[in-house]
């Protein structure tokens, strides 16, 4: 039925009753096409035909895979294909070299493809709720990334590679078993080397519900860093160099003790603030850590933050 379907959706009209308008309106020159929450099991390999198209939409329908024949959409610059079955990315969708937002969440990808250079346009990827096990390092490649989004997956480590990605401005890696980073060669992940070092734009880094046992060191290169979410981890110091992020606004680290704040100079005014509104001399009633209400208290020197275990 869809095949029929989508045939009658593309055949040409007569010429006689085409006008500018319908004309434009023809489904070869559409630019965007939503077929988003059917019960789609496969997309024709027509759908390269569609030259000109911009914008698919595929959200929310039961496919398997991706045509090859996509490879055909020269001008495609945005695929939505969340909440699907993909198991995997095809090579055809590697050939669309506009290709600038991938979003594939809530499926079964289990791994990317290495040969991701012909992506060099893309400026956003999600991959959230999947079952990835590992990045590839040619994920330093994508380097016009603006935002990498891999949460909810079963990730053990990620490459060294993502200092890479000197535009990123989002980076999600929660929700994961990550215990560190590794190059290419590295048999135990660590948080040894630089990562973010050369990733200025950064501006959200959420790192939260893994298994860190410590930040990398080179943290506080991120200048533009406004959010950072660490909660959920091993972590029981955390980097000094956090205290020179003069732009950072809200920070969560979950049961840190105060004693291992306090090491970071800059990063809090320790003082006693009225009850239930941050961080006071004493210990919370319900224990060990930081308060999880708003700290007018904690702050850069001139920037409030929020803390939340």
């Amino acid at each position: 039925f869809f095949f029929f379907f989508f045939f009658l959706m593309i055949r040409r009209p007569p010429r006689s009753t085409l006008s500018s308008s319908s004309a434009a309106s023809d489904v070869y020159k559409r630019q965007t096409l939503n077929m988003g929450h059917n019960a789609i099991r496969a997309v024709p390999a027509e759908m390269g035909e569609c030259k000109e198209l911009r914008a698919l939409r595929l959200t929310g329908n039961v496919l398997r895979d991706l045509p090859f024949e996509l490879s055909g959409l020269s001008c495609l610059e945005k695929l939505f294909a969340g909440s699907n079955k993909l198991e995997t990315i095809q090579p055809g969708l590697l050939m669309c070299k506009n290709l600038e937002q991938l979003h594939l969440q809530h499926n079964l990808v289990q791994r990317l493809p290495p040969d991701l250079e012909g992506l060099g346009k893309l400026t956003h990827l999600n991959l959230d709720h999947n079952a990835l096990k590992q990045l590839p390092h040619q994920i330093g490649n994508l380097v016009a990334l603006k935002s990498l989004s891999v949460s909810h997956n079963l990730l053990k480590s990620v490459p060294y590679d993502i200092s890479e990605l000197h535009q990123l401005t989002r980076l999600d890696l929660s929700n994961n078993k990550i215990e560190g980073f590794c190059h290419e060669d590295d048999l135990v992940p660590s948080v040894d080397d630089l990562v973010f070092t050369d990733m200025e734009q950064l501006e959200v880094l959420m790192v939260n519900n893994n298994r860190l046992a410590e930040l990398p060191h080179d943290i506080g290169e991120c200048n533009n860093l406004i959010t950072l979410f660490a909660g959920g981890n091993l972590l029981v110091n955390i980097p000094g160099s956090i205290g020179s992020l003069a732009n950072l606004q809200t920070l969560h680290l979950g049961h840190i003790t105060k004693t291992s704040l306090s090491l970071v100079p800059g990063l809090i005014t320790k003082r006693r603030v009225g009850e239930g509104q941050g961080i006071t001399d004493e210990y919370p009633s319900h224990g060990p850590g930081v308060s999880s209400h708003a700290c007018p208290s904690l702050s850069l020197p001139t920037v409030n933050m929020a803390m939340s275990i």
